[in-house]
């Protein structure tokens, strides 16, 4: 990050929060699998609707506490008085590739009990006992990725064709602002309706929505050409561009 934009950033105390609550988003689902406690399609019928478990500090270590379901039809789970089990922080459990790359087997935490029916819940469990929190945490690497790379798309392609067309003009210019049109006639519901039946049965609902985006992304940088067009034909007759072609610079 630039030293100047570093610095406007801390004079604007709220933008300056949200970059860091964006960084902390991004790191999240950066580390899931190191911050995740189980895998996201991991079941325990047996903790359905659990609510969050409780943690404080005893024994010099952090305790889980212990919840007995006291109604199966309503899900409605007690504390069990004095029952606790230790956390183990870096911990072995599932394996998984940090990054994609590195092989582990760390996680930040897991119960530190030979019981394997012992479950911690920082955001309590669905349905089938399903980890919330380490769903929450798989499933931001989808949301997150998908509009980092939409975006990266839209104005890429944008800049590109919109200053080109607006800087040399001509030929260069009507081709690109024909093609601008014709994607800006593309319905994108309609598009997405047709992709989403036609692709559907060759990718898994994550690929899937990742592909569509991708290529909504594609589509939807026509607006964006459309301003960095206007905005280099206004620039190209600047006075700067005009010294530039004069000293015999290239385009």
């Amino acid at each position: 990050m630039p030293p100047g934009l570093f610095k406007e950033l801390l004079r604007r105390p709220l933008g300056f929060t949200a970059l860091l609550v964006l960084a902390l988003l991004y790191a999240g689902a950066l580390l899931a699998p190191f911050l995740a406690p189980y895998q996201p399609a991991d079941q325990s019928l047996n903790h359905s609707f659990h609510p969050p478990t409780r943690l404080f500090w005893q024994d010099g270590r952090v305790q889980v506490r212990i919840y007995q379901n006291v109604d199966l039809a309503a899900a409605a789970y007690r504390p069990l008085p004095g029952q606790s089990f230790p956390l183990q922080f870096f911990a072995k459990g599932y394996p998984y590739r940090l990054l994609g790359l590195i092989p582990m087997e760390r996680h930040l935490f897991l119960p530190d009990t030979s019981d394997p029916d012992a479950r911690v819940y920082l955001l309590g469990s669905d349905s089938t006992g399903r980890d919330v929190f380490s769903r929450l945490l798989y499933g931001s690497q989808v949301s997150l990725s998908i509009g980092l790379i939409g975006i990266t798309i839209t104005l890429v392609m944008g800049f590109l064709v919109g200053g080109l067309a607006g800087y040399f003009g001509g030929r260069v210019d009507f081709l690109a602002m024909r093609a601008v049109e014709f994607l800006l006639a593309i319905p994108g519901l309609y598009l997405l309706l047709a992709l989403r039946s036609t692709l559907a049965p060759h990718f898994e609902s994550g690929q899937m929505y990742l592909l569509i985006v991708i290529i909504l992304a594609f589509i939807g940088w026509a607006s964006t050409a459309r301003v960095i067009r206007g905005l280099a034909l206004s620039l190209r007759s600047r006075t700067f561009v005009l010294a530039a072609k004069a000293w015999g610079n290239p385009p």
